[in-house]
């Protein structure tokens, strides 16, 4: 394991977290086709919250199976596996282990309690602060973002969620797919 990931698990500086909003807002917007909003004057602990609201209001009413919702979620996953990517190189993440900590910590950024077990191939989700603002048909569409953050971090595994804490599941539930390893 590397330092900055042990690092990372302990805490994540509000520099760091600035960043990862701002970077994650840009990509999102992009992914859209819309300018990002200005977080210059949002303060550190409005930064989930702003970002479910933003995030709901582009993705209402999107049908996903529709071509432009299907576009959006393709851009939205490439985009995510590019940041998943850079995370990987950065944290210089090499097993299974490393994948599984960062993952954790990351989604901890983003008020998600996010485990992983990768032996058994699932993911669960106790808590999300996505879950109070987002519908189901949102959720669905918007985890395009967690699909490619798991693939572009593990190198080529993704997640298909069973269960979902917006359609009333005490958890979300999911399983991580592809053979990909850090």
């Amino acid at each position: 394991m590397s330092i900055r990931l042990f690092l990372l698990g302990l805490h994540v500086p509000a520099a760091v977290r600035r960043r990862m909003f701002q970077d994650l807002t840009r990509m999102t917007a992009s992914a859209f086709g819309v300018p990002p909003p200005d977080l210059a004057g949002v303060p550190d602990d409005a930064l989930v919250d702003g970002f479910a609201a933003f995030t709901r209001g582009l993705a209402s009413g999107m049908d996903a199976d529709g071509p432009q919702g299907a576009a959006i979620q393709a851009r939205l996953y490439d985009g995510a596996r590019g940041m998943g990517r850079e995370v990987r190189q950065r944290l210089g993440i090499r097993s299974r282990s490393d994948a599984r900590q960062a993952l954790a910590a990351l989604y901890r950024v983003l008020g998600i309690e996010f485990d992983a077990d990768f032996a058994r191939g699932e993911c669960t989700v106790s808590r999300c602060a996505f879950s109070a603002t987002y519908t189901p048909d949102i959720c669905r569409f918007m985890s395009a973002l967690d699909a490619g953050i798991v693939d572009g971090l593990t190198g080529g595994m993704t997640l298909e969620f069973t269960a979902r804490l917006t359609e009333g599941a005490r958890q979300c539930r999911a399983r991580l797919i592809g053979a990909g390893r850090p």
